[in-house]
């Protein structure tokens, strides 16, 4: 999909499209959501275990294999959702310098106004290539079922379909990977809790739900309007009002969290909302959690001496990404 000049064939330099169905109501959101929820069912990510964790084994191998320390942002937290999400929707894996580029580029909110557009115009113009060509050569993925799908029709549905796949394109592996990097890091640093892990493997699962809540890597949750007048924590919110919700404020509440400014695995209470709330929680958290929990139980078993290769100070942190995570992260062993 990607012609000689490096650019995807039809890309567009500006972009006039609904980022994602998180800005939705229903019934559109709910027509929506259903189409896709299927592919991210329980039933169906565990089926896809054996390859997250080949794939996870292949990049251990090329890392303790290789020269340290290592950047496990390019090594590993990165490479893994962007393979998984990869197949899931069809898109050729050898395009995924391209797309991740892209995505990067709409996140940083360092970026002037003008550079997101362009690169999100981009990512349409890939998109709307690759959902062309599904029309007239069937596959067995995520674009194509929907593509092929009784009432799909070119003309009303191609564009609606660019919108999700942007979505779960840039989203099914940025997050994922900046929540693998930070994940990673407060291990790290948390000697005492990394204890716990090496003890007992098994409580890997329980880390990664206190992980999602320490770190809440995406922040503000979602921007809302006020269909009503209410009174949330005695605060008056009047219908019309704006509304941003602050997904790491909710989960440092200390009234929902003991203690909530320290990383503890064995916490009592491990709500969060990590993945939001309600109609609009994430349909790709179960692949986001089986991804984290393959990854770090993979690391823990095959390099237990992981430790940071430069001061935590010292690290590259996406101070003013949209998604929050790191840059680059040197481990050595």
């Amino acid at each position: 999909m990607i012609s000689n000049s490096g650019q995807p064939v039809g890309a567009a330099s500006t972009v006039d499209f609904r980022p994602s169905i998180s800005a939705m109501d229903p019934p559109e959101h709910t027509v929506t959501r259903r189409r896709v929820l299927g592919e991210f069912t329980h039933r169906r990510i565990k089926a896809m275990e054996p390859h997250i964790q080949q794939m996870v084994d292949t990049h251990v191998d090329a890392i303790i294999t290789g020269p340290k320390p290592v950047d496990l942002v390019t090594a590993l937290c990165l490479p893994i959702p962007s393979l998984t999400i990869c197949q899931i929707l069809g898109v050729p894996y050898s395009d995924h310098v391209f797309f991740q580029t892209r995505s990067a580029a709409m996140f940083d909110t360092n970026n002037e106004k003008q550079q997101r557009a362009l690169a999100a115009g981009e990512l349409v113009g890939y998109l709307s290539g690759l959902i062309v060509d599904k029309e007239t050569h069937r596959t067995d993925d995520l674009i194509g079922r929907q593509v092929h799908n009784i009432g799909y029709t070119r003309e009303f549905n191609r564009k609606a379909l660019i919108e999700l796949a942007i979505t779960l394109l840039a989203a099914g592996h940025e997050t994922t990977a900046s929540m693998l990097s930070l994940g990673v890091t407060v291990l790290l640093n948390n000697p005492d809790q990394l204890a716990i892990l090496q003890a007992d493997p098994g409580k890997v699962p329980q880390a990664i739900e206190e992980l999602l809540r320490y770190c809440s890597n995406v922040d503000p949750t979602a921007y809302r309007v006020a269909t009503k007048d209410m009174t949330v924590a005695g605060v008056n919110i009047y219908q019309g009002d704006a509304i941003v919700v602050l997904g790491a404020s909710a989960n440092h509440d200390m009234p929902h969290a003991e203690e909530p400014g320290r990383f503890l695995i064995d916490r009592a209470n491990q709500r969060h909302i990590a993945f939001g709330h309600g109609m609009h929680q994430c349909i790709g958290q179960h692949l986001a959690r089986t991804e984290m929990r393959i990854a770090v139980e993979t690391l823990l078993r095959r390099i237990p001496t992981l430790s940071l290769a430069v001061p935590t100070e010292d690290l590259p942190f996406k101070e003013k990404a949209a998604i929050y995570g790191l840059h680059a992260l040197p481990v050595t062993w």
